[in-house]
């Protein structure tokens, strides 16, 4: 027999090897305690085995922080990062800038902002790159880079398939 410390309430046990593994637990109370604590989110962000810093990347190249009780982040505590980003620049830079707001006791980049990519380079979040400006201006943005790219394309395509060109501008999902 092996002598173990509870992970729970540190009481001392003695126990034989389960499968080679150590023990953790004292009694099975001490374990459904543990899994009660892990389904009510105690183990989330820094206590949690997967924690890799709280920077995650999605499937399209997003990077999201993990930012506890940020009052933009989602249900799951994460905020784009592109914001986070221009949040700080704004705070330490411009902290009278109209674009912030105090929302739960800390002063934010209010919600109708967006924060757009200069060089369209959803990876490159250095300040510099990063720009706010509203929902209607950061579409029209797009609207307007968008109509230039198509109008680019057309240029350059015309000279070796006119037919093709007409055929991908009027096929194009608006």
């Amino acid at each position: 027999m092996n002598k173990y410390k509870c992970k729970i309430c540190g009481k001392e046990f003695e126990a034989y090897k389960n499968h080679g593994k150590d023990r953790l637990y004292c009694s099975i109370q001490c374990h459904g305690k543990d899994k009660q604590d892990y389904m009510r989110g105690k183990y989330v962000g820094k206590d949690n085995h997967n924690w890799k810093g709280g920077l995650i990347y999605t499937t399209n190249n997003r990077m999201f922080i993990y930012i506890k009780g940020h009052p933009h982040a989602s249900n799951k505590g994460y905020l784009p990062y592109h914001r986070y980003v221009y949040e700080k620049y704004l705070i330490e830079h411009d902290p009278l800038s109209n674009m912030l707001e105090y929302k739960q006791g800390r002063l934010v980049l209010k919600r109708k902002y967006h924060v757009h990519h200069i060089d369209l380079d959803p990876t490159n979040h250095h300040p510099s790159n990063l720009m706010g400006m509203t929902n209607s201006d950061h579409r029209a943005l797009h609207n307007e880079l968008h109509d230039k790219e198509l109008i680019k394309f057309t240029l350059e395509c015309k000279e070796r398939d006119i037919e093709k060109v007409y055929e991908l501008f009027n096929n194009r999902k608006d």
